[in-house]
């Protein structure tokens, strides 16, 4: 390879983050030839095959959008790439916004494909050359939390096939039962190490927080964590804006990243005030 619902568009708030100094601006090439902006971390050329994550921002984002998240891994040793997704930017939330309706805008098969195929396009840049990150991770942001998910082992509505090319994943804005899942089972195949973050106004196309915790609901024991943030919003945990909350949120990340690293334990955050912390 050559260098060639419903989130608004997630902007950059935490300005002096050491993610946000020096990221290195690429273009990945796609099967079908698109080229497709991506945001590297700073850090992605100064250690061979480091830790890796990936980054999938949700409906309306771009590779700018969450940067909070990259920036906790960033901090915690590992390597970043952050997509964009062309085929789910912007202009796809705006005709999401006016369409009678949405499902079908964000089950559109063109969507899922362009997004299958930018995670494929960065799982082989990650790969380069003759690497195999470990631990290797995916993360993502509402659409992209639910990308995610179908990835690591869950049964969804959209035309998506999960492959569980991944140690462990991070869903951010998880969706519950709705648009993207189906039942309450559709998570129980889901067997690697998952953290689940939401917060108390985190509402979606298909109800409020309390929502979104089937998802939590429906996955099998063994590594799973969720953590409740107060006063979150759908658009926090997107990267725009609250950055007491998103340091929480930061915070929660890194303490799963560096256990994904080195030992798993229960979390020291639980008693941290404005975060329930769930494990199983």
């Amino acid at each position: 390879m050559r260098f060639a619902i419903f989130s608004l568009i997630a902007l950059s708030f935490l300005c002096n983050s050491s993610y946000a100094q020096g990221r290195i601006e690429i273009e990945l090439t796609r099967k079908d030839g698109a080229k497709i902006p991506a945001l590297l971390s700073s850090n992605w050329y100064q250690s061979a095959c480091a830790p890796t994550l990936i980054l999938s921002h949700g409906m309306g984002g771009s590779r700018d959008g969450l940067e909070y998240a990259a920036d906790a891994a960033q901090n915690s040793g590992y390597r970043v790439i952050n997509i964009s997704h062309l085929e789910s930017g912007p202009a796809a939330l705006k005709r999401a916004f006016g369409a009678a309706d949405k499902s079908q805008i964000l089950l559109d098969r063109k969507i899922w494909d362009g997004r299958s195929q930018d995670l494929a396009s960065a799982i082989e840049f990650s790969m380069e050359p003759n690497c195999k990150p470990k631990p290797f991770l995916l993360g993502g942001h509402s659409m992209g939390a639910a990308l995610t998910m179908i990835e690591a082992g869950a049964i969804g509505n959209p035309p998506y096939k999960g492959l569980d090319r991944f140690d462990g994943y991070i869903a951010l804005s998880p969706q519950g039962t709705g648009w993207a899942f189906s039942n309450p089972q559709a998570w129980e195949k889901v067997h690697k190490p998952v953290l689940m973050i939401t917060g108390t106004k985190d509402d979606g196309f298909d109800g409020d927080y309390i929502k979104r915790l089937e998802a939590w609901e429906g996955l099998p024991s063994g590594q799973k964590r969720l953590a409740i943030v107060d006063r979150a919003t759908h658009f926090t945990l997107a990267g725009r804006g609250g950055p007491v909350l998103q340091q929480r949120a930061k915070n929660i990340i890194s303490e799963f990243l560096f256990q994904m690293k080195s030992t798993w334990n229960r979390s020291k955050l639980q008693h941290v005030r404005g975060i329930d912390i769930r494990e199983k």
